[in-house]
């Protein structure tokens, strides 16, 4: 998908929705339903009889947002509708899951299905962060969807390590240490580091440098007028200078310079997280 179609996609409202009368799809915990419910004000529908009903949902204005859990139990994982694909790009799709390797397969199936239909996905890993800061993300125009550097990277990086890629993908939104990815994936360390150096894939701060740069260079781009300064705190840095050098080492552009090196698209053009062989 071209930067004009993602950024035209994620044209939502801002920030969080008004509460009103519309319904959230879901397949959540009841628990899960709940605080849902709470944050966005909204009704909570669990699931419907047919790709048929889904739609009439939809043209009732009635779907708010699209958000389905992928049961970890073979016997819960219910089929994501096809109708879902169909929606309008103003209803955002968030997808949550466990980092496994049977998760992963299905995560890659979603985006690649995301993709075809032009739409953009967003990612969340249950456990790693909190229903408010993943509702504020999904409806901010300044967060990068997920399905945006996994569809670049699935074909080029082995299937063996799409756990940890897609991982990686969800935690380096702000900066992230190769412990806090490691316990994400519920690895060790070590183990982490030899799954992708034998998959051919560069090292994971390297892995998580490359990506904090895409979503970096997708908020400046999206909200011209944020400075490095404001931007620092959100991505994790104490200061704009230590967020210059960053970007400048794993994205090996100044982000002043963003814009002359075509900007976001250019840079995703350019993302290779594939270990160069000597």
């Amino acid at each position: 998908m071209t930067r004009a179609a993602s950024l035209a996609t994620a044209t939502r409202v801002p920030e969080l929705p008004p509460s009103g009368p519309h319904a959230v799809v879901s397949l959540l915990t009841n628990d899960d339903r709940q605080i849902v419910n709470r944050l966005l004000g909204v009704g909570v529908v669990r699931a419907w009889q047919s790709d048929e009903s889904f739609r009439d949902h939809v043209a009732a204005g009635s779907v708010r947002a699209i958000i389905w859990e992928i049961s970890a139990q073979p016997g819960r994982r219910a089929q994501i509708p096809n109708a879902v694909w169909e929606t309008p790009s103003t209803i955002p799709v968030l997808i949550r899951t466990c980092v496994s390797a049977t998760m992963a397969r299905e995560v890659a199936r979603m985006t690649r299905c995301a993709a075809a239909a032009g739409r953009d996905l967003f990612v969340s890993v249950n456990g790693h962060d909190s229903w408010p800061a993943v509702l504020a993300r999904v409806f901010s125009t300044a967060e990068m969807p997920q399905s945006v550097p996994l569809t670049r990277l699935l074909d080029t990086v082995d299937p063996l390590v799409w756990d940890i890629l897609i991982a990686a993908v969800v935690v380096a939104r702000c900066r992230t240490s190769v412990a806090t990815l490691a316990e994400c994936c519920q690895l060790p360390v070590r183990t982490l580091e030899a799954r992708l150096e034998i998959a051919g894939v560069v090292a994971p701060q390297h892995l998580l440098g490359r990506l904090l740069a895409l979503y970096a260079a997708w908020r400046f781009e999206s909200r011209p007028e944020t400075s490095l300064k404001a931007a620092a705190p959100r991505l994790g840095f104490k200061s704009a200078s230590a967020l210059a050098r960053y970007l400048e080492r794993h994205a090996g552009v100044r982000p002043r310079d963003f814009a002359n090196r075509d900007g976001f698209c250019g840079l995703l053009e350019r993302l290779d997280v594939t270990r160069v062989v000597r």
